[in-house]
């Protein structure tokens, strides 16, 4: 991998040649650092289905991390944030760094990409694809041109209800494409019965997270003789009063704070069960993937994320008290066999619904009709 320091903008390219001239479709992909944070496993699994399919991509970010993504024949570059005061200088200087191998297809993963897909899809007359996976992406839609943009992707039937009717979107340019996640052959949930009972959260730790709740619902929990290990993945603003939190009520010996690292799959594939105990208007990811790895899921209802079905794939949480919480989690601690049920339809769910090759192909197959729109065919005598 090589890389080059270009004023604002840092260029990644891979080793191996893009081989954009032989290729029918080439796609600038942006994506804006909260949605790497949030979506960077969908994304690579997204970018190895694209490769199968022979599009060529360019990831564009200004995220350093995006630079994982940098294998085979993807390339990256990495540019400053665009912001108020120097938006224009910074997107002059991608817009020069694509010049080579313009994309013929910008798609847009969330709000803090548009403004720079919609520049570099007006300057290369190329089609705009726009990514929607949650409210605050559809807020952001008033930033966009509706008669530049060739298709709207919405992550859920939610989202793809929110474009149709509060933004009037046609039905012929939205394209409902769930994000494919792994879906595992076993059942996470309970799979080795010596072992304590294991929960685990990775809810960012700030005011708006739950988090604290959940701790007060494992104390209620071991108030009623309830063995279990929690574990925090996260980071936040609110990370010292948690940990303050739960030495002031004795929990230390039972929660466990950990940064997270990795896939957190790994993590997942060693716990039961999974706890969300807030949502924040945003397509869900970590327990799509806990679904996808067996775990039985109590998460606190979500207005963008179908895949969280009360008593089937999941267990709602809509009473927002540690009292609640606890209730449900003892639910399954109480009833093994129930929890391995939710598990196993959950695990179905992703399996049918989620799957990371049909997130490719269908995201594929909109590249190349739009492509085909403009493509002219001679005519026989």
């Amino acid at each position: 991998m090589t890389g080059k320091a270009e004023g604002d903008v840092i260029a990644v390219v891979s080793e191996t040649p893009n081989n954009q001239g032989s290729r029918a479709v080439s796609v600038a992909l942006c994506v804006d650092g909260e949605a790497y944070t949030r979506l960077h496993r969908v994304l690579r699994n997204l970018v190895i289905g694209l490769i199968d399919h022979a599009v060529a991509v360019q990831l564009i970010c200004p995220d350093e991390r995006i630079q994982e993504l940098s294998f085979g024949p993807i390339r990256t570059v990495v540019h400053q944030p665009v912001t108020w005061l120097a938006g224009n200088r910074r997107i002059a200087k991608v817009l020069e760094l694509l010049a080579p191998s313009p994309p013929t297809i910008v798609h847009a993963v969330s709000v803090g990409s548009y403004e720079l897909a919609s520049a570099i899809a007006e300057v290369y007359e190329a089609d705009l694809v726009i990514q929607v996976t949650s409210l605050a992406d559809c807020e952001g839609l008033a930033q966009v041109e509706d008669a530049r943009v060739g298709a709207y992707l919405p992550y859920s039937l939610p989202l793809a209800q929110v474009l149709r009717e509060q933004f009037r979107t046609a039905p012929e340019k939205t394209e409902l494409i769930r994000p494919g996640v792994l879906a595992s052959q076993e059942i996470a949930c309970f799979s080795s019965p010596n072992r304590r009972p294991t929960l685990l959260c990775t809810t960012d730790f700030d005011k708006h997270g739950g988090v604290d709740r959940l701790v007060d619902a494992a104390r209620i929990l071991r108030e009623r003789g309830r063995d279990l290990l929690v574990f925090l993945l996260g980071t936040g603003p609110q990370e010292t009063n948690l940990r303050r939190q739960v030495i002031d009520k004795g929990m230390s010996s039972c929660i466990t704070f950990a940064r997270p690292w990795g896939d957190p799959a790994d993590t997942m594939k060693s716990s039961d069960l999974y706890v969300r105990p807030a949502d924040n208007g945003t397509f869900l990811i970590n327990p799509l993937q806990a679904m996808g790895i067996g775990m039985a899921v109590v998460a606190h209802p979500c207005a963008v994320s179908d895949y969280l079905r009360d008593g089937e794939t999941a267990l709602l949480d809509s009473g927002s008290t540690p009292e609640a919480t606890a209730d449900l989690i003892d639910t399954l601690l109480t009833d093994r066999a129930y929890a391995k049920r939710i598990a196993t339809t959950g695990r179905d769910f992703v399996r049918t619904y989620h799957p990371m090759s049909g997130m490719a192909d269908r995201t594929a197959a909109v590249y190349r009709k739009l492509d085909l729109s403009h493509a002219t065919f001679p005519l026989k005598e």
